[in-house]
């Protein structure tokens, strides 16, 4: 049996001499930065890829990956298996596709001696791998696919990782250390102490609330609960002293640690007021939980003599229980306290004129009984 299974591997290395052959080539590059096609053929080619040498700028190139490229337009892949010297090779870009009925693969080449060496080696399928590379040849690719040099172990066609100075995701010339060419997906904050899922300036600084963990100072997503329902998902913005809210420049709104909440400015006199705004305020309507002032018409209610109003008039310049100009300027006004005060001495006064009005009936009265007198007194005469 051995023997039979030997025969037919010799059997298939004869008739198909490219199937999973091993291929090693020096190739000299001789025309400084730019593009080389090194890989060239009329059919279909798949298997591993790697690139090694090159010299210049103290930098190295080390590099394996997996291709796979058709003839005809239809595309491929190229999978950066293991990059060496990821951040300091020579290799700025990979491309493959199609050309004039044939696979293509070329690689960008910069910061090199000229001339330079380059080891290829396949180990594959039809990996063919020309003996004069062919210097900026026509991107008339199809089907091209592309990947960056910089890529480290990340297989990726069309949205590779790279990794410099900069890391980008999605993009081979990122702009910053961290640059996203697409969706960041966060998951919900869980049940795992110090390992919530979040956008986080600091770790293992968490605190539990509805059974998830939040970060003291992060950003991200959470479960609620409203009653025994649940209803879905929270957005949370986290911050253990406090949270900033900026426009053009300037702070514009500060929720402080103890939840108050403050806009048009940064600190209070007074941490009692939950709202504290620097500036006017415009509502179509502002309803405030009062407990009125029936109290008023209550029967032990007592009921202050005017004469006695009169003389704390003179004496305070305002009305007795209400907050003078000097305090309310100093203090402000509780709208709710203020708005009861002032309905209790509408309702005083509601009572002050029910009594005036009883007076003034009594005299009618009074008046009427007199004027009969009158008439009589001169009826006799």
């Amino acid at each position: 049996m051995t023997k039979k299974i030997k025969l037919l591997c010799l059997l298939i290395i004869l008739v198909f001499p490219n199937l999973l052959a091993q291929t090693t080539k020096t190739l000299t590059l001789s025309s400084g930065e730019g593009w080389y096609r090194i890989l060239e053929g009329t059919t279909r080619a798949s298997g591993i890829l790697r690139l090694s040498g090159t010299s210049g700028n103290n930098r190295a190139t080390n590099i394996t990956m997996e291709v796979s490229l058709m003839a005809y337009s239809q595309g491929g892949n190229i999978n950066i298996i293991n990059n060496l010297y990821y951040n300091s090779n020579h290799i700025k870009e990979i491309r493959g596709g199609s050309s004039n009925g044939k696979y293509v693969l070329d690689v960008y080449f910069e910061y090199i001696t000229t001339p330079s060496n380059l080891n290829v080696e396949t180990d594959g399928t039809n990996l063919t791998i020309l003996d004069n590379p062919i210097f900026n040849p026509t991107d008339d690719l199809k089907g091209k696919v592309t990947t960056s040099g910089r890529v480290i172990s990340i297989k990726s066609t069309r949205y590779p990782i790279y990794l410099a100075n900069y890391v980008g995701i999605g993009t081979t010339n990122p702009s910053e250390n961290l640059h996203v060419n697409g969706l960041i997906k966060i998951p919900t904050a869980n049940s795992t102490d110090n390992n919530s899922p979040g956008i986080v300036c600091l770790s293992n600084d968490d605190f539990l609330y509805d059974g998830d963990y939040i970060n003291h100072y992060g950003f991200g997503f959470h479960k609620y609960t409203q009653s025994t329902v649940q209803n879905g998902i929270n957005t949370y913005v986290s911050g253990y002293f406090g949270i900033d809210l900026f426009t053009g420049g300037n702070n514009r709104l500060r929720i402080a640690k103890d939840g108050n909440v403050l806009v048009g400015k940064t600190y209070q006199i007074n941490s009692k007021y939950k709202l504290d705004v620097a500036g006017s305020i415009r509502a179509n309507e502002i309803k405030v939980n009062l407990d009125g002032a029936d109290f008023v018409f209550e029967p032990d209610y007592r009921l202050k003599p005017l004469n006695e109003v009169e003389s704390y008039i003179k004496e305070n310049k305002r009305l007795p229980e209400i907050a003078s100009a000097d305090e309310m300027n100093k203090e402000g006004a509780d709208l709710g306290e203020l708005n009861t005060k002032l309905l209790q001495k509408i309702e005083e006064l509601t009572l002050y004129m029910i009594e005036m009005n009883k007076e003034v009936k009594a005299l009618k009265n009074e008046n009427s009984k007199l004027m009969g007198k009158v008439k009589k007194l001169e009826a006799v005469q």
